[in-house]
């Protein structure tokens, strides 16, 4: 399985079976496509835009509607090749612990650079990955205009982490060798 992110908080993810698109911002070859808000915009293959559980091109997918206010945002765990991947799309906002528990089981987390850099920490300790994917992406910034990823990691003492272009694995035991936050060139 390889990890690859992509402009405006879209993500490719590539496995045996074929490819994957979370909030594509255009027409791709993915043969599954998942959304974390609104509606399907590019059809080509399956999409999927609405919460609930499936099973599509030897991908288990449950994609859970989180805020009322909000009602299109979802938050998606997948399954792929044996791991357990958790995208936020650009929530702003932490999940209720209900939600949390579904995802305790999530081995690698997508950070959503549109919260507060607490907000980040928060959700990182209560679903507690082996891995949180960060995206290197200069133009989500905070209130005093300092670079959220770059804050975040600095609070970690991690900020001296090289980007790579995608994550790549191939066996559950990989997750082990890696580092706890790996962050992602767009």
């Amino acid at each position: 399985m390889e990890i690859k992110a992509m402009a405006n908080g879209e993500f490719l993810i590539k496995y045996e079976n074929g490819k994957v698109s979370i909030d594509p911002q255009s027409s791709n070859d993915a043969n599954l496509t998942l959304y974390t808000r609104g509606d399907a915009k590019f059809k080509k293959g399956l999409s999927l835009d609405w919460p609930g559980e499936y099973e599509a091109e030897n991908v288990l997918c449950t994609s859970i509607q989180v805020l009322k206010n909000e009602k299109e945002h979802r938050v998606l765990s997948l399954e792929i090749e044996g791991f357990r991947v958790a995208f936020m799309g650009k929530l702003n906002t932490l999940i209720p612990d209900k939600i949390v528990k579904n995802l305790s089981a999530v081995e690698i987390l997508v950070l959503p650079l549109s919260m507060s850099v607490k907000d980040m920490q928060v959700l990182v300790e209560e679903i507690e990955p082996n891995v949180t994917l960060i995206v290197k992406d200069d133009s989500y910034k905070d209130s005093e205009d300092i670079v959220k990823y770059e804050k975040y990691l600095k609070i970690l003492g991690q900020e001296n982490i090289e980007p790579l272009d995608s994550l790549k694995l191939k066996k559950k035991e990989e997750l082990e060798e890696l580092n706890n936050f790996i962050v992602l060139n767009v």
